[in-house]
């Protein structure tokens, strides 16, 4: 695949200085070819009776989502999630069915009744696509780009919804499932696709969940985080987990610190403007916006609000874009005080923030100002 460089300017007015600096991303397959993908997996006259829905037409982002199952025949399945923002996850085999093969006439759900984890909507509003595979023979289990990602830890994170596999390479896994079973005897599999709904919260709400409340105070403990960037102005502090990120071996024009995530497919930075303190925040936020918008198209602001990290309050920003027709996802913690201006920005595809997210959301937590 492809990695594509950004080179991001910052125009801030009344700053006088035009900071520069990288984010990396890859890009293989838009929503749009994996939607395609999915409709040339298609049987006009399949030999299994299958039938898939969900609990409601339309949910809300954070709503928890009931999916229902069953086959007039013993077979093997593949059930592959398709969100509004190209996230990609394997809904069937899971955690509690690791093994692919169904009953005939069982009804299954997800996730299993009674279970104490969820599949949960993450968003952003749209339509979101489950698509259905099943044969009556283990054809999947031949399927080797399919294997791989099922090789991949499953993450357990109730509390996120995060219970279900995320796959890596899910163009190559569609396109591979297409050309299998284009060769099968129609009475021998089925397909089936049923959609639902994705509606915002609200206006300017974020599309991702929030946390739910603890009693664990803000920031990244200082166990969890064994590696620590102290700035040169001595005003702040980095705690960061050197096993997931990597210092660059070049900053960039303007940041004091790039770190590359270890997957490679996201960074983090630290930008640290010579500000003075009578410049508004409102001039800092404006310019972070510049940013993104001189790297991406349709950029809306899903979060902008005042945060208590470590003690300190800042003013945590989200927004997302497009870049090449790209979902992109961009998070600062920007801060302000006699001392200067910090600004913490973690960034990355949209499409591989799930298995990112939690890494870029302890990047951030770790920021500490030492001298205000």
């Amino acid at each position: 695949m492809k990695r594509k460089m950004f080179l991001l300017t910052l125009c801030v007015l009344l700053l006088g200085m035009a900071p520069v600096f990288h984010i990396q991303g890859v890009f293989a397959y838009t929503l749009d070819d994996l939607l395609n993908l999915t409709k040339k997996i298609q049987n006009e006259n399949p030999g299994i009776d299958f039938s898939l829905k969900t609990d409601k037409d339309e949910y809300k982002v954070g709503e928890d989502v009931l999916i229902e199952f069953k086959a007039d025949k013993d077979c093997y399945l593949a059930l592959i999630d398709i969100g509004t923002s190209g996230k990609t996850i394997i809904l069937f085999p899971n955690k509690w069915h690791p093994d692919n093969k169904i009953e005939k006439d069982k009804p299954y759900t997800i996730p299993p009744l009674g279970s104490e984890f969820s599949y949960r909507v993450m968003g952003p509003g749209g339509v979101e696509h489950i698509k259905a595979i099943a044969s009556v023979d283990p054809v999947l289990s031949k399927i080797g780009s399919l294997q791989e990602e099922l090789k991949q830890p499953i993450e357990t994170k109730p509390e996120k919804g995060q219970v279900f596999l995320s796959m890596k390479a899910p163009g190559a896994v569609l396109k591979d499932i297409g050309i299998e079973f284009q060769k099968l005897d129609p009475s021998k599999w089925a397909t089936k696709e049923c959609t639902f709904k994705i509606a915002d919260a609200g206006t300017g709400t974020t599309p991702y969940p929030e946390q739910p409340p603890t009693s664990v105070p803000p920031g990244i403990k200082p166990t969890e985080a064994p590696e620590v960037f102290k700035g040169k102005d001595g005003f702040y502090e980095i705690r960061y987990d050197s096993a997931k990120w990597r210092v660059a071996p070049r900053p960039g024009d303007s940041a004091e610190k790039t770190f590359n995530h270890k997957t490679g497919d996201a960074n983090a930075l630290v930008l640290v403007p010579p500000v003075q303190a009578s410049v508004p925040m409102e001039t800092i936020k404006q310019a972070f916006l510049e940013i993104i918008k001189g790297v991406a198209s349709d950029v809306v602001v899903k979060e902008d609000k005042e945060i208590q990290i470590n003690n300190t309050t800042v003013t945590s920003m989200i927004v997302n874009g497009k870049s090449d027709g790209n979902p992109y996802y961009f998070h600062a913690y920007l801060w302000k005080g006699p001392s200067g201006v910090v600004e913490v920005v973690g960034s990355c595809p949209e499409n591989v923030l799930p298995q990112v997210s939690d890494d870029i959301e302890k990047f951030l937590n770790g920021l500490v100002i030492t001298k205000p």
